[in-house]
């Protein structure tokens, strides 16, 4: 006999409505600069708020002689407070659109909506920058120069950050960085196009890394170096890409992406601000 009612993809379409992209995650992640040089944290548990102990210094004291107490140190501490806020972004696209596109329609949009999510999340790590403490100012028509580098790498270290150190600039310093004879990886590392985010080389024990998502304003680049716990980021959402099929917009396709996060200047001393031109 035959059968009725058979249940089909659209009278199942809520219940299963994303198909996960494991390998858009990785790609978007392997893209990441300033992800990269934070500390990262990671919960699952209820809430919206992540805490960080913020330990002062232990003072060390003379030896004490016989028969006298110990001096002991009373520190007040802090906390860094991380409260998470969802982004996203997505295309719809009509089942019209869909019989008419291109092959593959839906598979370019999940990358550029991970690219858009990966884009936004690095811009928005860096722009903690900008609140730091200590800051440095480019040299030679506002750019990078090697003695001011140094001077900040220098202010970082007597805060006593300690390694790995990290230099992160927009590209309009490519050149001027590899005008700088002591950048040992220059020869390595390609053209700009190819390394608009990721590592570029090294110079005196710092990995220096260019971003086309540094934070800027009033024409002013505010780079980064630092060490390692200087900037904090907990992640609540990681990147997900969801593909979701919605009868009642026609049966249309949703390409939507989402993530949630914060972040916070864990430790200021450790950190530096390198402004120059944006040009």
């Amino acid at each position: 006999m035959g059968w009725s009612n058979v249940q089909d993809t659209t009278s199942q379409a809520n219940l299963m409505p994303n198909i996960w992209a494991a390998q858009i995650e990785q790609s978007a992640q392997a893209s990441l600069v300033a992800q990269g040089i934070v500390t990262g944290f990671t919960f699952d548990s209820p809430g919206d708020v992540f805490y960080v102990p913020k330990l002062t210094a232990i003072t060390c004291n003379a030896a004490i002689t016989d028969g006298s107490d110990v001096t002991l140190t009373k520190n007040t501490e802090g906390v860094v407070t991380l409260t998470m806020a969802g982004r996203e972004c997505g295309v719809f696209l009509p089942w019209q659109v869909e019989a008419v596109s291109l092959s593959g329609m839906a598979s370019a949009y999940q990358y550029e909506v991970a690219k858009a999510i990966r884009t936004d999340k690095d811009y928005r790590i860096l722009t903690e920058v900008a609140s730091l403490t200590t800051n440095s100012v480019g040299g030679a028509a506002n750019h990078v120069e090697k003695s001011v580098f140094l001077e900040a790498l220098k202010k970082v270290r007597a805060g006593n950050a300690q390694p790995p150190y990290y230099g992160v600039f927009g590209t309009d310093e490519f050149d001027r960085w590899f005008g700088i004879d002591v950048f040992v990886d220059a020869s390595k590392t390609g053209t700009q196009q190819a390394i608009q985010n990721g590592l570029a080389g090294t110079i005196v024990g710092a990995q220096i890394y260019f971003t086309s998502n540094i934070y800027t304003t009033g024409g002013v680049n505010y780079n980064f170096v630092g060490g390692a716990r200087c900037l904090a980021h907990a992640e609540k959402v990681g990147l997900t890409v969801d593909l979701n099929r919605i009868p009642i917009k026609g049966n249309g396709l949703l390409i939507h992406g989402k993530y949630m996060d914060d972040t916070a200047i864990l430790n200021d001393a450790f950190g530096c601000v390198y402004q120059t031109a944006n040009d």
